[in-house]
C-alpha cells in the first residue's frame, strides 16, 4: 500500500472517512511523485492525456472538522484568502481536490477552471490481495472502499452465515470498525459498537436481499403473530395477509413486475404500516400447507355443522354427506365410512331374509374420532345405525359384530338404534354430542389443573 503523505491539519485520512464527525480534507498534487506532470491542469486537459486523478499521486495537505455552514465553495474561498495558520500548501487552485464527509456520505471534487468536477472513485482503495475466505484469524485484509488493512476481532453467525467484525490494523479503535461476510463483502461500516442493533439491521437487510434474489415467492411471520404470503404470477405479485388463526385479512395483486420481489414486499408492507425489518422469513411451502389445512378444517367444520343442523330439522339422509378426508379417520371421510356400514348392514339383512321387514334410516359417525383431541390411537370408529323393523337392537348388534368392519385398519363399532328404544337418529346424535362436549370440558379442566401445579 502506498502511504499517503500528510502535511497539515488535525485529522488523518482514515479519521476523515470513517470518524464519527463531519470532516473535510484538502489534497494537492505531490510534486515529488508522478503527478507532478499534470499539476494545475484543467480536467479536460488531464483527460486528453488519458489520465484521471489518482489518490496515490496526491498528498493530504490539510484536514479538519467540517463546520455546519461549511461547504465546497466556502472551503475554496477559505483556502484562498483566509488560510488556517498551520496550512502549508499553496492557495487552492486548479487540479486541487476537496473531500467532504457529511452525515457519513463522502463527496470528492476536482477544482477545475470553472467550478468543480465530481470524483466518486478518488478515495477508493485498490484491491491489494485476494482473500478467499474470512476467518476469525484473518489479518491484513483489504476491504473495498476502505483504506489500509483490517483484522478479525469477533464472529457472529446468523441463518447459517458467518459475519466478522473487522478492526483497522494501523489505527485500531481510533476509527470505526466494519463487518464483512465470509467472502469479504462489506455488510456494515462506520460501526463503533460491534454487532449493535444498527449493525444487525444492516445484516438483516443483506440476508433478506440475498434470500429474495431470483426468488418467486416468500412467506413471513408478522410482529402481531400474523402471516404474510406473496408469490409471483403472470399479472404481478399475488399477496395475502393472514391472522394467527390463518384467517385472511387482506390481499391483492401488486401489478408491477418491473420491480424485484423485495421491492414489492417493501412497498406492500409500507402501505400496510409495516417495515421489512420487523418481519421474519419462514418456510413458504410449509406455511402455505398450514393455511390450506386450516382452510380445509374450516370448510370441514362448516359442512359438519350444516349436516347436524339438517339432521335436527328432520332432513334425515342415509349418510351425513360429509365427504372431506379427516386425519382422525386415517384419511377417510365420514360419508365413506357411513356408506360401508350401510352396505354391510343391508347384506346382513338380506342374508337373514329381513330386507322387507327392516328399513335402514341412516348412519352417522360419532364418538371420540369425530372430535380432534378426544381420540386415542387405539380408539374405534363409532357409528350410529338408525333403522325401523322387527329385529331388536341387541340381535342386530350381535349380527353386525360377527364380521368386524375396518376402515384403514381402524375397527368400526356399529351401534344399531331403533326409534322405539333409543329414539330417533337426531335425538341419539344430540345426546352423543352432549357427552363429547362434557369430555372436552373435562379434558380442558385437567390441563388447566396440571398447569397450576407446575
Amino acid at each position: 500500500m502506498v502511504k499517503i503523505e500528510q502535511t497539515g491539519g488535525r485529522l488523518t485520512e482514515e479519521e476523515i472517512l470513517h470518524g464519527k464527525e463531519d470532516a473535510y480534507g484538502i489534497y494537492q498534487v505531490n510534486r515529488k511523485g508522478a503527478g507532478r506532470d499534470y499539476a494545475f491542469l484543467s480536467f479536460d486537459s488531464l483527460r486528453s492525456k488519458g489520465k484521471v486523478p489518482e489518490r496515490t499521486e496526491y498528498q493530504l495537505v490539510y484536514s479538519d472538522i467540517l463546520g455546519v455552514d461549511e461547504n465546497r465553495d466556502s472551503l475554496f474561498t477559505k483556502f484562498n484568502i483566509a488560510h488556517p495558520d498551520d496550512f502549508t500548501g499553496h492557495s487552492l487552485s486548479v487540479s486541487d481536490i476537496i473531500l467532504i464527509k457529511r452525515n457519513g456520505k463522502v463527496n470528492v471534487s476536482y477544482v477545475d477552471m470553472i467550478g468543480f468536477v465530481p470524483l466518486p472513485d478518488f478515495y477508493k482503495e485498490p484491491s491489494l490481495r485476494v482473500v478467499e475466505q474470512i476467518t476469525e484469524s484473518t489479518k491484513g485484509f483489504t476491504a473495498e472502499g476502505h483504506f489500509g488493512t483490517w483484522h478479525s476481532i469477533q464472529m457472529q453467525e446468523f441463518h447459517n452465515e458467518k459475519f466478522f467484525q473487522m478492526r483497522h490494523d494501523e489505527f485500531g479503535e481510533q476509527v470505526a470498525d466494519i463487518i464483512v461476510n465470509e467472502q469479504g463483502q462489506v455488510i456494515a461500516e462506520d460501526l463503533w459498537h460491534g454487532f449493535s442493533p444498527e449493525a444487525m439491521k444492516l445484516i438483516g437487510e443483506y440476508l433478506l436481499s440475498k434470500s429474495l434474489y431470483q426468488k418467486k415467492e416468500a412467506a413471513y411471520l408478522l410482529p402481531d403473530n400474523g402471516y404474510f404470503l406473496i408469490h409471483e404470477t403472470d399479472e404481478g405479485y399475488d399477496y395475502t395477509f393472514y391472522d394467527q388463526e390463518y384467517q385472511e385479512l387482506d390481499g391483492g395483486i401488486y401489478d408491477n413486475l418491473d420491480v424485484s420481489l423485495k421491492e414489492a414486499i417493501e412497498d406492500i408492507l409500507n402501505d400496510a404500516g409495516e417495515t421489512i425489518e420487523n418481519i421474519k422469513e419462514t418456510d413458504y411451502e410449509k406455511l402455505e400447507q398450514e393455511i390450506e389445512e386450516a382452510e380445509e378444517a374450516g370448510l370441514l367444520e362448516s359442512v359438519i355443522q350444516e349436516s347436524k343442523r339438517r339432521l335436527q330439522e328432520g332432513d334425515v339422509a342415509l349418510t351425513s354427506e360429509v365427504y372431506y378426508e379427516e386425519k382422525s379417520l386415517n384419511g377417510m371421510s365420514r360419508a365413506d365410512i357411513e356408506e360401508i356400514v350401510l352396505s354391510q348392514a343391508q347384506i346382513i339383512l338380506d342374508e337373514l331374509g329381513l330386507h322387507d321387514e327392516v328399513e335402514l334410516i341412516g348412519a352417522r359417525v360419532y364418538g371420540s374420532r369425530s372430535r380432534e383431541g378426544l381420540y386415542r390411537p387405539d380408539s374405534d370408529i363409532d357409528v350410529a345405525l338408525s333403522y325401523e323393523g322387527t329385529i331388536s337392537e341387541d340381535t342386530f348388534f350381535n349380527y353386525l359384530k360377527e364380521d368386524m368392519l375396518y376402515a384403514r385398519n381402524i375397527p368400526i363399532d356399529i351401534n344399531p338404534i331403533r326409534k322405539e328404544k333409543s329414539g330417533t337418529l337426531s335425538e341419539y346424535m344430540q345426546r352423543a354430542e352432549y357427552y363429547l362436549d362434557e369430555m372436552e370440558i373435562k379434558n380442558f379442566a385437567i390441563e388447566v389443573d396440571s398447569l397450576e401445579r407446575v
